[in-house]
C-alpha cells in the first residue's frame, strides 16, 4: 500500500504545483491590465527615432510617384470622358440639324426644336 499512497501524494503535489502556477499567471495578468506593462520598463513609442536611412528616402519618392501616377491617370479618364461627351453632344446637334433639314422640306421643323 505503500506506492499506492506514493503515487496519490505525487498526484496531489503536482495538482497544487498546477494549481499555483495558474493562480500566478492569473495574477501577473491582472496586474497587466491595471499597470499597463508587464514589467517596470516602459518605453513611449513617442521617444524612439528610427534611423533615417536611404530605403525611407527611397520609399518615399517611390509613393509620391505612385500618387503622381495615379493623379495623371485620374486627369487622363476625365479628359477622355469629357472628349466624349462633347463628340456625343455634337453628334446629337447633328442628328437634331440633319432631322430638322428633313422636316423643314416637309414644313414640320420650327425654332423651338433647336
Amino acid at each position: 500500500m505503500g506506492f499506492r499512497d506514493w503515487l496519490k501524494a505525487k498526484k496531489k503535489k503536482r495538482q497544487q504545483e498546477r494549481m499555483e502556477k495558474r493562480l500566478a499567471e492569473e495574477q501577473a495578468e491582472r496586474s497587466f491590465v491595471l499597470s499597463g506593462n508587464d514589467s517596470g520598463f516602459a518605453v513611449d513609442p513617442a521617444d524612439i527615432d528610427p534611423p533615417e536611412t536611404r530605403f525611407t528616402d527611397e520609399y518615399r519618392e517611390f509613393l509620391d510617384r505612385q500618387e503622381a501616377a495615379a493623379q495623371k491617370a485620374d486627369r487622363l479618364a476625365q479628359a477622355r470622358l469629357n472628349e466624349e461627351f462633347e463628340s456625343d453632344a455634337a453628334a446629337m446637334a447633328e442628328s437634331v440639324q440633319n432631322a430638322c433639314a428633313d422636316g423643314a422640306a416637309d414644313g414640320d421643323c420650327t425654332a423651338e426644336d433647336n
